[in-house]
């Protein structure tokens, strides 16, 4: 009985265990197409600064979601702003 309770508490323990994994994954997923997402707007667009390596956003950032915020928000107005350009001298 003792044995079976070990082994219901060691699959929960696993099962905890994969589910923060995942997790980590995701987040660490996210945060590198932000990053990405940025890198290759500011590519576009010179007047946005190139981050640095040790500028990139980590999962230990401080203020994470308001850094990838500012990212995200930089990287949609170059977005926006080579739309437009297309929309008015593309093909």
């Amino acid at each position: 009985m003792i044995s079976a309770a070990n082994s219901v508490l060691e699959q929960d323990f696993e099962y905890e265990i994969n589910k923060k994994n995942q997790s980590s994954k995701e987040i660490g997923q996210i945060i590198n197409s932000i990053n990405n997402i940025f890198n290759i707007c500011a590519k576009q667009n010179k007047r946005i600064k190139l981050s640095n390596q040790d500028d990139r956003i980590k999962e230990e950032t401080k203020n994470i979601v308001q850094e990838l915020n500012k990212k995200l928000e930089k990287a949609h107005q170059t977005a926006d702003e080579l739309h437009k350009v297309y929309e008015k001298f593309g093909d």
